[in-house]
């Protein structure tokens, strides 16, 4: 998955290149990579201590966790 498929499944929205939260319209990150990282605590929770009604699987988190090193390492 890319940066913006994870951003969507996670409830993000992009407004004019700014992502959002869908539920109180909140900007989360000025483009993908940001948002990604701003968004790594929930990442992290997901992939670790994996929920029932969680966006994101645990396999998914982990991608979106390999994904966000790549981008912190840039």
């Amino acid at each position: 998955m890319k940066a913006e498929q994870f951003l969507l499944a996670l409830g993000l929205v992009e407004e004019g290149g700014v992502w959002r939260r869908k539920t109180d319209g909140g900007m989360v990150g000025e483009n993908s990579e940001a948002a990604l990282i701003a968004m790594k605590g929930d990442i992290l929770r997901m992939a670790f201590e994996p929920g029932i009604d969680e966006p994101l699987s645990m396999k998914q988190a982990m991608e979106a966790l390999r994904l966000l090193s790549a981008l912190e390492k840039r």
